[in-house]
């Protein structure tokens, strides 16, 4: 079972990734519908904020560290392909 300060690191994880979720809808108009170009793709507009909130998330979890139990088992399979 995880320590509370995981805990509490997931949930936040959780909430603004739900976050993202709003704003993303709040971007795209009242009714919910996708703002499109005239030639039926995302606007830009859209597309970058769709682009800041993925990098915003992805950071997040590029810096989190390694867990020791992925660590040992990328040494298992070094040594077992050393053979």
């Amino acid at each position: 079972m995880g320590t509370i300060v995981d805990q509490v690191e997931k949930k936040e994880r959780r909430r603004k990734l739900m976050n993202a979720g709003k704003t993303i809808t709040q971007a795209t108009g009242a009714q919910g519908g996708v703002a499109r170009s005239s030639e039926g793709g995302l606007t830009p507009s859209l597309q970058a904020h769709i682009g800041r909130h993925l990098r915003a998330v992805y950071d997040e979890v590029a810096r989190e560290p390694i867990p020791d139990r992925l660590l040992q088992l990328l040494k298992d399979l070094e040594r077992s392909g050393d053979k």
